[in-house]
């Protein structure tokens, strides 16, 4: 679904990402784990094709970034740090200028449905400016899944979500793996990492130094391995 293959990037003299290759399937979710400046978000908006690469290749079910971007982009919902969301617009407004820009049919059924599935609906016709941290949280969320791409890219994606929210999006992230829909999941929380992903990687410096599989890892094994591929402990 995505090949990353010999991903270099660098922001002037620093090199944040060197010759990164991986491969995540259908339904597969792929955890990166690592230290603050290790590449993360980089990689992740790599994958978006948000940040371009200085060398090396990226491709979705196929399609290379570089060559055909309109239609790469429209494979991927992708959350970042940023909301991406207009504070000016309501809730109601910002999900309709997405679901216009994909092309969505039977639009204002699905945005209805997805500020209820979040709880927003009630404040629908609220502009994003009087939101708390956690509902603009919510809402971009369900901005990137609106259009219902086949690759979800998440970095932090629980970053301030109630104990309620976070157990909600474990499950959606679930369902979607369970329809064949690829998640790459940016996170610094061992246990969701546990929770969500088959794979995890562990980015070192721009590069992967490890990858384990989530399934075959208690708690302490992942600590464990976290420590010898990330802070050098054996």
């Amino acid at each position: 679904m995505v090949r990353i293959s010999d991903a270099h990037k660098s922001f002037g003299n620093k090199t944040v990402l060197r010759g990164v290759d991986g491969e995540i399937r259908r339904g597969e979710c792929v955890a990166v784990l690592g230290k603050n400046g290790a590449g993360k978000s980089t990689l992740l908006r790599a994958i978006a094709s948000v940040t371009p690469l200085d060398r090396g290749r990226i491709e979705i079910a196929g399609i290379p970034a570089k060559r055909e971007l309109p239609k790469y982009r429209a494979q991927i919902g992708y959350l970042g740090h940023a909301s991406l969301l207009s504070e000016t617009l309501t809730a109601w407004q910002n999900l309709y200028y997405y679901g216009r820009f994909y092309g969505i049919r039977d639009l204002d059924r699905k945005i209805d449905e997805s500020l209820r599935s979040v709880h927003l609906h009630f404040v629908r016709d609220e502009a994003v400016r009087t939101f708390s941290r956690g509902m603009i949280r919510k809402l971009s969320i369900v901005r990137c899944m609106l259009h219902d791409p086949p690759v979800y890219l998440l970095d932090e994606p629980f970053a301030g979500l109630d104990s309620s929210s976070t157990r909600a999006l474990i499950g959606v992230l679930a369902e979607k793996r369970r329809k064949g829909k690829a998640v790459v999941l940016v996170t610094h929380n061992l246990d969701h990492a546990l929770d969500l992903a088959d794979t995890i990687w562990f980015l070192n410096a721009g590069r992967i130094d490890g990858r384990v599989a989530a399934g075959s890892l208690e708690l302490c094994e992942l600590r464990a391995a976290y420590g010898e591929c990330i802070e050098g402990l054996a």
